[in-house]
Protein backbone atom coordinates (compact mmCIF):
# COMPACT_ATOMS: atom_id res chain seq x y z
CA UNK A 1 0.00 0.00 0.00
CA UNK A 2 2.83 2.37 0.90
CA UNK A 3 4.60 1.55 -2.37
CA UNK A 4 1.43 2.38 -4.32
CA UNK A 5 1.11 5.75 -2.58
CA UNK A 6 4.77 6.50 -3.23
CA UNK A 7 4.43 5.60 -6.91
CA UNK A 8 1.30 7.73 -7.21
CA UNK A 9 3.03 10.65 -5.49
CA UNK A 10 6.08 10.42 -7.76
CA UNK A 11 3.96 10.18 -10.89
CA UNK A 12 1.74 13.04 -9.73
CA UNK A 13 4.81 15.23 -9.17
CA UNK A 14 6.19 14.49 -12.62
CA UNK A 15 2.88 15.04 -14.38
CA UNK A 16 2.24 18.24 -12.41
CA UNK A 17 5.62 19.57 -13.58
CA UNK A 18 4.75 18.69 -17.19
CA UNK A 19 1.38 20.38 -16.78
CA UNK A 20 3.07 23.55 -15.50
CA UNK A 21 5.45 23.55 -18.49
CA UNK A 22 2.54 23.13 -20.90
CA UNK A 23 0.57 25.89 -19.18
CA UNK A 24 3.46 28.36 -19.23
CA UNK A 25 4.18 27.51 -22.86
CA UNK A 26 0.57 28.25 -23.69
CA UNK A 27 0.87 31.64 -22.00
CA UNK A 28 4.28 32.84 -23.17
CA UNK A 29 5.18 31.09 -26.45
CA UNK A 30 3.70 33.02 -29.40
CA UNK A 31 2.88 30.32 -31.98
CA UNK A 32 3.47 26.81 -30.70
CA UNK A 33 2.12 27.86 -27.32
CA UNK A 34 -1.35 28.19 -28.82
CA UNK A 35 -1.30 24.48 -29.65
CA UNK A 36 0.36 23.36 -26.43
CA UNK A 37 -2.13 25.38 -24.40
CA UNK A 38 -4.98 23.25 -25.72
CA UNK A 39 -3.49 20.07 -24.23
CA UNK A 40 -2.02 21.36 -20.97
CA UNK A 41 -4.59 19.35 -18.99
CA UNK A 42 -3.55 16.02 -20.56
CA UNK A 43 -1.26 15.19 -17.58
CA UNK A 44 -4.28 15.71 -15.30
CA UNK A 45 -6.27 13.26 -17.45
CA UNK A 46 -3.49 10.67 -17.35
CA UNK A 47 -3.23 10.86 -13.59
CA UNK A 48 -7.00 10.56 -13.21
CA UNK A 49 -7.11 7.44 -15.36
CA UNK A 50 -4.13 5.75 -13.72
CA UNK A 51 -4.56 6.74 -10.06
CA UNK A 52 -8.02 8.25 -9.58
CA UNK A 53 -9.77 11.56 -9.13
CA UNK A 54 -8.02 12.48 -5.87
CA UNK A 55 -4.55 12.43 -7.40
CA UNK A 56 -5.63 14.26 -10.55
CA UNK A 57 -7.25 16.98 -8.40
CA UNK A 58 -4.02 17.34 -6.40
CA UNK A 59 -2.08 17.59 -9.67
CA UNK A 60 -4.44 20.28 -10.97
CA UNK A 61 -4.25 22.26 -7.73
CA UNK A 62 -0.44 22.08 -7.58
CA UNK A 63 0.06 23.02 -11.22
CA UNK A 64 -2.52 25.83 -10.93
CA UNK A 65 -0.75 27.32 -7.91
CA UNK A 66 2.67 27.13 -9.59
CA UNK A 67 1.37 28.74 -12.79
CA UNK A 68 -0.29 31.48 -10.72
CA UNK A 69 2.97 32.16 -8.86
CA UNK A 70 4.96 32.42 -12.10
CA UNK A 71 2.50 34.00 -14.56
CA UNK A 72 0.19 35.78 -12.13
CA UNK A 73 -2.97 34.76 -10.28
CA UNK A 74 -5.36 35.92 -13.00
CA UNK A 75 -3.71 33.85 -15.74
CA UNK A 76 -3.44 30.88 -13.43
CA UNK A 77 -7.12 31.10 -12.50
CA UNK A 78 -8.25 31.50 -16.10
CA UNK A 79 -6.13 28.56 -17.25
CA UNK A 80 -7.45 26.26 -14.53
CA UNK A 81 -11.05 27.29 -15.17
CA UNK A 82 -10.68 26.89 -18.93
CA UNK A 83 -9.32 23.33 -19.16
CA UNK A 84 -8.54 22.12 -15.67
CA UNK A 85 -12.03 20.89 -14.83
CA UNK A 86 -12.25 19.27 -18.25
CA UNK A 87 -9.12 17.28 -17.43
CA UNK A 88 -10.64 16.11 -14.15
CA UNK A 89 -13.85 15.06 -15.91
CA UNK A 90 -12.15 13.20 -18.75
CA UNK A 91 -9.83 11.37 -16.36
CA UNK A 92 -12.73 10.36 -14.10
CA UNK A 93 -15.02 9.19 -16.93
CA UNK A 94 -12.24 7.25 -18.68
CA UNK A 95 -11.31 5.53 -15.42
CA UNK A 96 -15.00 4.57 -14.97
CA UNK A 97 -14.89 2.90 -18.40
CA UNK A 98 -17.65 4.98 -19.97
CA UNK A 99 -18.08 4.76 -23.77
CA UNK A 100 -16.11 7.37 -25.73
CA UNK A 101 -19.28 9.18 -26.80
CA UNK A 102 -20.36 9.66 -23.16
CA UNK A 103 -16.83 10.71 -22.19
CA UNK A 104 -16.94 13.41 -24.88
CA UNK A 105 -20.44 14.43 -23.77
CA UNK A 106 -19.50 14.83 -20.09
CA UNK A 107 -16.27 16.61 -20.97
CA UNK A 108 -18.03 19.02 -23.34
CA UNK A 109 -20.68 19.79 -20.73
CA UNK A 110 -18.09 20.61 -18.07
CA UNK A 111 -16.03 22.60 -20.59
CA UNK A 112 -19.13 24.60 -21.58
CA UNK A 113 -19.88 25.42 -17.93
CA UNK A 114 -16.21 26.34 -17.42
CA UNK A 115 -16.33 28.77 -20.33
CA UNK A 116 -19.48 30.36 -18.92
CA UNK A 117 -17.55 30.77 -15.66
CA UNK A 118 -14.70 32.39 -17.59
CA UNK A 119 -17.09 34.86 -19.22
CA UNK A 120 -18.60 35.66 -15.82
CA UNK A 121 -15.15 36.25 -14.30
CA UNK A 122 -14.15 38.47 -17.22
CA UNK A 123 -17.33 40.57 -17.11
CA UNK A 124 -18.23 40.79 -13.42
CA UNK A 125 -14.83 40.53 -11.70
CA UNK A 126 -12.34 41.88 -14.24
CA UNK A 127 -14.81 44.43 -15.62
CA UNK A 128 -14.22 43.58 -19.27
CA UNK A 129 -17.12 44.38 -21.62
CA UNK A 130 -18.71 41.44 -23.37
CA UNK A 131 -19.02 43.42 -26.61
CA UNK A 132 -17.46 46.86 -26.66
CA UNK A 133 -19.45 49.24 -28.87
CA UNK A 134 -18.65 52.38 -26.92
CA UNK A 135 -18.36 55.60 -28.95
CA UNK A 136 -14.56 55.48 -28.67
CA UNK A 137 -14.32 51.89 -29.91
CA UNK A 138 -16.87 52.50 -32.67
CA UNK A 139 -14.89 55.54 -33.82
CA UNK A 140 -11.71 53.45 -33.87
CA UNK A 141 -13.41 50.79 -36.02
CA UNK A 142 -14.67 53.44 -38.42
CA UNK A 143 -11.22 55.00 -38.69
CA UNK A 144 -9.72 51.60 -39.51
CA UNK A 145 -12.32 50.98 -42.22
CA UNK A 146 -11.79 54.45 -43.71
CA UNK A 147 -8.04 53.90 -43.76
CA UNK A 148 -8.55 50.71 -45.76
CA UNK A 149 -10.91 52.43 -48.22
CA UNK A 150 -8.44 55.32 -48.69
CA UNK A 151 -5.93 52.86 -50.14
CA UNK A 152 -8.35 52.11 -52.99
CA UNK A 153 -8.84 55.81 -53.85
CA UNK A 154 -12.62 55.52 -53.78
CA UNK A 155 -14.79 58.54 -54.65
CA UNK A 156 -15.92 60.61 -51.63
CA UNK A 157 -19.61 59.76 -52.17
CA UNK A 158 -18.81 56.01 -52.09
CA UNK A 159 -16.81 56.46 -48.89
CA UNK A 160 -19.75 58.27 -47.28
CA UNK A 161 -22.13 55.51 -48.35
CA UNK A 162 -19.87 52.83 -46.90
CA UNK A 163 -19.47 54.83 -43.69
CA UNK A 164 -23.24 55.10 -43.27
CA UNK A 165 -23.60 51.39 -44.03
CA UNK A 166 -21.00 50.48 -41.39
CA UNK A 167 -22.73 52.65 -38.78
CA UNK A 168 -25.92 50.66 -39.38
CA UNK A 169 -24.11 47.33 -39.58
CA UNK A 170 -22.17 47.47 -36.30
CA UNK A 171 -25.22 47.30 -33.98
CA UNK A 172 -26.63 44.43 -36.06
CA UNK A 173 -23.34 42.55 -35.82
CA UNK A 174 -23.28 43.12 -32.06
CA UNK A 175 -26.75 41.60 -31.71
CA UNK A 176 -25.74 38.62 -33.83
CA UNK A 177 -22.60 38.06 -31.75
CA UNK A 178 -24.67 38.09 -28.58
CA UNK A 179 -27.11 35.64 -30.12
CA UNK A 180 -24.48 33.13 -31.22
CA UNK A 181 -22.21 33.53 -28.18
CA UNK A 182 -23.64 30.46 -26.40
CA UNK A 183 -23.20 28.44 -29.58
CA UNK A 184 -19.61 29.64 -29.93
CA UNK A 185 -18.88 28.62 -26.35
CA UNK A 186 -20.41 25.18 -26.95
CA UNK A 187 -18.40 24.63 -30.13
CA UNK A 188 -15.24 25.67 -28.30
CA UNK A 189 -16.11 23.23 -25.52
CA UNK A 190 -16.55 20.39 -28.01
CA UNK A 191 -13.26 21.24 -29.70
CA UNK A 192 -11.30 21.41 -26.42
CA UNK A 193 -12.78 18.12 -25.22
CA UNK A 194 -12.18 16.34 -28.54
CA UNK A 195 -8.53 17.44 -28.73
CA UNK A 196 -7.75 16.53 -25.11
CA UNK A 197 -9.55 13.19 -25.39
CA UNK A 198 -7.55 12.11 -28.43
CA UNK A 199 -4.25 13.42 -27.05
CA UNK A 200 -4.78 11.54 -23.77
CA UNK A 201 -5.93 8.43 -25.63
CA UNK A 202 -2.73 8.32 -27.69
CA UNK A 203 -0.53 8.67 -24.60
CA UNK A 204 -2.51 6.10 -22.63
CA UNK A 205 -2.17 3.58 -25.43
CA UNK A 206 1.59 4.07 -25.39
CA UNK A 207 1.47 3.42 -21.64
CA UNK A 208 -0.47 0.18 -22.15
CA UNK A 209 -3.98 1.42 -21.27
CA UNK A 210 -6.49 0.75 -24.04
CA UNK A 211 -9.07 3.45 -24.67
CA UNK A 212 -11.64 2.77 -27.45
CA UNK A 213 -11.90 5.33 -30.19
CA UNK A 214 -14.99 7.07 -31.51
CA UNK A 215 -16.79 5.75 -34.56
CA UNK A 216 -15.16 6.67 -37.90
CA UNK A 217 -16.35 10.08 -39.03
CA UNK A 218 -17.91 8.61 -42.17
CA UNK A 219 -20.31 6.61 -39.96
CA UNK A 220 -21.44 9.49 -37.77
CA UNK A 221 -25.22 9.72 -37.49
CA UNK A 222 -26.73 12.88 -36.05
CA UNK A 223 -29.71 12.25 -33.73
CA UNK A 224 -33.09 12.75 -35.34
CA UNK A 225 -33.88 15.42 -32.74
CA UNK A 226 -31.36 17.72 -34.49
CA UNK A 227 -33.53 17.69 -37.62
CA UNK A 228 -36.63 18.75 -35.69
CA UNK A 229 -34.66 21.34 -33.68
CA UNK A 230 -33.32 22.86 -36.90
CA UNK A 231 -36.84 23.01 -38.35
CA UNK A 232 -38.11 24.68 -35.18
CA UNK A 233 -35.35 27.30 -35.41
CA UNK A 234 -36.42 28.19 -38.95
CA UNK A 235 -39.99 28.61 -37.76
CA UNK A 236 -38.89 30.84 -34.88
CA UNK A 237 -36.83 33.11 -37.12
CA UNK A 238 -39.52 33.34 -39.80
CA UNK A 239 -42.21 33.99 -37.18
CA UNK A 240 -40.41 37.07 -35.84
CA UNK A 241 -38.71 38.11 -39.05
CA UNK A 242 -40.25 41.55 -38.70
CA UNK A 243 -38.66 41.93 -35.24
CA UNK A 244 -35.02 40.76 -35.54
CA UNK A 245 -34.26 42.08 -32.07
CA UNK A 246 -37.02 40.00 -30.48
CA UNK A 247 -36.20 37.28 -28.00
CA UNK A 248 -37.72 34.53 -30.15
CA UNK A 249 -35.76 35.62 -33.23
CA UNK A 250 -32.50 35.73 -31.26
CA UNK A 251 -33.25 32.34 -29.73
CA UNK A 252 -34.08 30.97 -33.18
CA UNK A 253 -30.78 32.27 -34.56
CA UNK A 254 -28.82 30.59 -31.75
CA UNK A 255 -30.64 27.30 -32.22
CA UNK A 256 -30.21 27.59 -36.02
CA UNK A 257 -26.43 27.78 -35.69
CA UNK A 258 -26.33 25.13 -32.97
CA UNK A 259 -28.37 22.59 -34.93
CA UNK A 260 -27.09 23.59 -38.37
CA UNK A 261 -23.47 22.72 -37.65
CA UNK A 262 -24.24 19.02 -36.92
CA UNK A 263 -26.17 18.92 -40.20
CA UNK A 264 -23.15 20.31 -42.05
CA UNK A 265 -20.96 17.65 -40.42
CA UNK A 266 -23.44 14.95 -41.40
CA UNK A 267 -23.34 16.23 -44.98
CA UNK A 268 -19.54 15.96 -44.95
CA UNK A 269 -19.80 12.46 -43.42
CA UNK A 270 -22.05 11.38 -46.31
CA UNK A 271 -19.40 12.41 -48.83
CA UNK A 272 -16.62 10.77 -46.81
CA UNK A 273 -18.65 7.56 -46.64
CA UNK A 274 -18.82 7.31 -50.43
CA UNK A 275 -15.17 8.35 -50.79
CA UNK A 276 -14.34 5.34 -48.60
CA UNK A 277 -16.88 3.04 -50.26
CA UNK A 278 -15.47 3.62 -53.73
CA UNK A 279 -11.87 3.60 -52.43
CA UNK A 280 -11.00 7.04 -53.70
CA UNK A 281 -7.48 8.32 -52.89
CA UNK A 282 -6.90 10.31 -49.69
CA UNK A 283 -6.10 13.37 -51.78
CA UNK A 284 -9.79 13.47 -52.74
CA UNK A 285 -10.77 14.16 -49.12
CA UNK A 286 -8.17 16.91 -48.81
CA UNK A 287 -9.34 18.55 -52.03
CA UNK A 288 -12.97 18.28 -50.89
CA UNK A 289 -12.23 19.86 -47.50
CA UNK A 290 -10.24 22.65 -49.19
CA UNK A 291 -13.22 23.42 -51.46
CA UNK A 292 -15.65 23.37 -48.50
CA UNK A 293 -13.51 25.75 -46.44
CA UNK A 294 -12.63 28.09 -49.33
CA UNK A 295 -16.21 28.55 -50.50
CA UNK A 296 -17.99 28.02 -47.19
CA UNK A 297 -20.70 30.59 -47.92
CA UNK A 298 -21.95 28.25 -50.65
CA UNK A 299 -20.79 24.84 -49.44
CA UNK A 300 -22.13 25.06 -45.88
CA UNK A 301 -25.78 25.56 -46.93
CA UNK A 302 -25.37 22.84 -49.56
CA UNK A 303 -23.93 20.39 -47.01
CA UNK A 304 -26.69 21.36 -44.59
CA UNK A 305 -29.24 20.34 -47.21
CA UNK A 306 -27.40 17.05 -47.82
CA UNK A 307 -27.42 16.38 -44.08
CA UNK A 308 -31.16 17.05 -43.91
CA UNK A 309 -31.84 14.83 -46.93
CA UNK A 310 -29.86 12.03 -45.30
CA UNK A 311 -32.51 11.95 -42.58
CA UNK A 312 -35.15 11.23 -45.21
CA UNK A 313 -33.33 8.99 -47.70
CA UNK A 314 -30.60 7.45 -45.50
CA UNK A 315 -28.02 7.56 -48.29
CA UNK A 316 -25.51 5.41 -46.38
CA UNK A 317 -28.05 2.82 -45.17
CA UNK A 318 -26.51 2.81 -41.70
CA UNK A 319 -29.18 4.62 -39.70
CA UNK A 320 -30.96 2.35 -37.20
CA UNK A 321 -34.36 1.15 -38.35
CA UNK A 322 -36.12 2.97 -35.49
CA UNK A 323 -34.68 6.29 -36.71
CA UNK A 324 -35.69 5.87 -40.37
Amino acid sequence: MQDNKTASLVEASILAAISVLFGLAGIYLPVIGAFIGFIWSVPVILLGVRHGLKWSALCLAASGVLIALIAGPVKGLLLVCDLGFVGLTLGWTLRKGLPPERVILWGALVSFLSKILLVAISVFIMGLPLIDLSPENTAHIMESMLAVMDKFNLPPEVVEQQKAFMQQLLPVMARMIKAILPVSLLLGALFDTFVNFHAARLVLRRLGTFVPDLLPFREWVVPQSVFFTFTASLLLMSWQQAAPEGILHMAGLSVFVLSGIPLVLQGVAVFFFFFHKYNLPGLTKSFFVAIVVSFWLVTFPALMIVGMMDFVFDFRKIRPAVMR
